[in-house]
């Protein structure tokens, strides 16, 4: 059997009792306001996009993403997928994520974790993603006394039991985001 130094995400694993495993993909839901969030700057990782057009995407992923080896220790994450329906048919989109994307993450055996905006695409992309993946989390941001409030939860996550209700993210001062949990 191999052991593998699986990538921790705390925040997550806080509320599981056990890591998420190698070839996970992760779907994260979130209102646009709430802690996950985006620069909206190109990243200067090595595997960064320059078009966001399916055509384009499908061309980089058979030249580029195939020639990734298995990485099991790699944490993959893609902070906004939404950006994809300015430049796509929800359809199109879609079916390179579910054709391309996600079965990549077997392959790679590496942990995968994509975030998707509340409220922007139709029902229809929600549930087709939802069905795809291992997991899914939200963030979403509340009205309270005291102004907002950031919440996470798991809703459903395959393979590692966990705690589904909704938890406080507190982000102090140096921006370092902490979990509230009654236990």
């Amino acid at each position: 059997m191999c052991e593998y130094n699986v990538p921790r995400i705390a925040l997550i694993e806080e509320l599981t009792k056990g890591p998420i495993p190698p070839s996970s993909n992760v779907l994260v839901e979130y209102d646009a306001a709430s802690q996950w969030t985006t620069l909206g700057q190109k990243s200067t990782e090595k595997h960064a996009v320059d078009s966001l057009k399916v055509a384009d995407l499908s061309l980089y992923f058979s030249k580029e993403w195939m020639r990734i080896p298995s990485s099991p220790d790699l944490l993959r994450v893609t902070d906004d997928i939404s950006c994809l329906s300015r430049f796509n048919d929800e359809k199109n989109w879609v079916e390179i994520f579910l054709s391309r994307y996600v079965p990549s993450t077997s392959r790679a055996q590496s942990t995968t974790i994509r975030g998707i905006i509340n409220g922007v695409h139709s029902e229809w992309v929600y549930r087709t993603l939802e069905a795809s993946v291992d997991g899914i989390i939200d963030f979403r941001i509340k009205e309270a006394e005291d102004g907002m409030k950031n919440l996470m939860r798991i809703r459903s996550l395959r393979n590692v039991p966990f705690d589904s209700k909704w938890h406080t993210l507190n982000v102090d001062d140096d921006f370092r985001v902490t979990l509230e949990i009654e236990r």
